[in-house]
């Protein structure tokens, strides 16, 4: 089932470089071209911003099972 979402931009005028769904389907990680990482819960609607090293430089980011969200900066790699 596909479902529209009310438009958001936490970032003001940096739009999303990357989606990616949590493999549950429960969370989606948004990184925008500014580098920073948002987190939306799909049930809930809440968006938060995760304390993550590297916010601000993030450059990728993908899930690997269930609970493990794994980015990359522009600095230091991968965490």
């Amino acid at each position: 089932k596909i479902e529209t979402l009310s438009a958001f931009s936490p970032e003001g005028e940096s739009v999303p470089r990357a989606v990616k769904v949590r493999p549950d389907g429960s969370q989606i990680a948004i990184l925008f071209h500014v580098g920073t990482l948002w987190i939306r819960d799909v049930e809930s609607g809440e968006l938060t911003k995760p304390w993550i090293a590297g916010q601000g430089n993030l450059t990728a980011a993908s899930w690997f099972g269930m609970d493990d969200l794994a980015v990359a900066d522009n600095r230091t790699g991968a965490r």
